[in-house]
């Protein structure tokens, strides 16, 4: 393995193991971490059922009727993919940075890719820990067979997978570059992937928001480690590879 790409993977290594230490910093956030436990508890004890109910079996609206041209832009990010989408507007973002010369936009673009792989991981490994079925199992919202490893899909609902991934995406983009004009679209589209699971019967409330918080808890771990070890030789360099050009990303 060459010289850079170890440092590359080893670098990736590193942030990985940095989120892994995370929960032992809870403390420093004991409201913060409480308050999300408590609400997501709530949610499935009293208002998940509710919710399924009255907004996507009856359509009875309600608060979440508001926003139901949100469902319609969940739908178009769900007819192309999570992956297929998070990759095509990183490709974008990372062109986008290298034709207006500006290599911190670039270089949120891979950020915002490793923060990603990342989310997708701990869902994935949650959802199998959890192992919670979904709204159209028609099981209802405590049905829980814990540390069913080898569960089948319709099994997996807790956290949602779709919500945790975009809203750690966003929040990279938003934690790197504030501003009220970006955070307030970012943040809308990412509520509406949520809002499309729900309305799809795929989750229950409580699993969109706790892969929100999860999505964005390390979003922001990941932003704020690339922060403190920002090298000036970050780059993303245009290269020639076997078959055709690429993209070489070196942090």
């Amino acid at each position: 393995m060459p010289a850079d790409d170890k440092s590359w993977f080893m670098c990736v290594v590193g942030n990985f193991g940095h989120t892994l230490i995370g929960p032992a910093r809870i403390s420093e956030h004991p409201l913060q971490v409480g308050a999300t436990v408590a609400i997501g508890a709530l949610m499935v004890y009293r208002v998940d059922r509710a919710v399924d109910d009255n907004y996507a079996i009856n359509n009875n609206g309600g608060l979440l009727h508001v926003p139901g041209a949100m469902n319609e832009v969940g739908q178009f990010y769900d007819r192309i993919g999570t992956t297929l989408f998070i990759l095509s507007s990183a490709g974008a973002l990372a062109t986008g940075g290298l034709l207006a010369n500006r290599p911190d936009i670039a270089q949120t673009a891979g950020i915002g890719l490793e923060a990603v792989l990342f989310t997708k991981i701990y869902t994935g490994f949650l959802k199998r820990t959890i192992s919670r079925a979904r709204p159209f199992v028609d099981e209802g919202p405590r049905d829980f067979d814990f540390f069913k490893y080898n569960s089948p899909r319709p099994e997996r609902s807790m956290p949602s997978g779709h919500t945790s991934s975009i809203f750690a995406f966003v929040t990279v983009l938003t934690e790197r570059h504030p501003s009220w004009w970006l955070r307030i679209p970012a943040f809308a589209f990412a509520a509406s992937v949520a809002v499309q699971r729900m309305e799809s019967r795929n989750h229950w409330l409580s699993d969109t928001f706790f892969g929100a918080s999860l999505g964005y808890g390390i979003g922001r771990v990941i932003s704020a480690r690339h922060q403190s070890t920002d090298r000036a030789d970050t780059t993303l360099q245009a290269c020639l590879l076997p078959g055709g050009f690429g993209l070489k990303y070196n942090f």
